[in-house]
């Protein structure tokens, strides 16, 4: 059967082969599976949403220190998400669902469709 990661541009498949280019999710321990999970998940949102250029080979809660979009927990942990009035447009990802200590999420201004996950 096939997966999302079968389509080469599927936000999923592009996040992925982000990351497996991206020197600092390269130099990630392989045990640390909260922030590996945490950077796909903000990374399926930036390429389903079709927004402004964020992505850096940085901590992902550094991407939010450049647009202020992205906050995080003193422990890197993402809980904040504000893209208000950043252009975006395409559907919100279930993989949203992943970042479990996300307790803002702000899309105002936007051409989004879909829901936001609730686990």
């Amino acid at each position: 059967p096939s997966t999302v990661f079968d389509n080469a541009i599927s936000p999923q498949r592009l996040a992925l082969d982000w990351m497996l280019q991206d020197p600092y999710t390269l130099e990630l321990e392989a045990d640390d599976d909260d922030r590996i999970v945490q950077r796909f998940a903000l990374l399926v949102l930036y390429y389903s949403t079709n927004g402004p250029s964020w992505l850096l080979n940085l901590t992902e809660c550094d991407w939010g220190e450049m647009l202020s979009s992205v906050e995080c927990t003193n422990n890197d942990v993402v809980d904040s998400i504000g893209l208000d009035y950043f252009c975006c447009s395409g559907t919100i990802p279930g993989e949203i669902g992943l970042l479990t200590s996300l307790a803002e999420l702000s899309f105002g201004s936007n051409r989004l469709e879909g829901t936001i996950p609730t686990e």
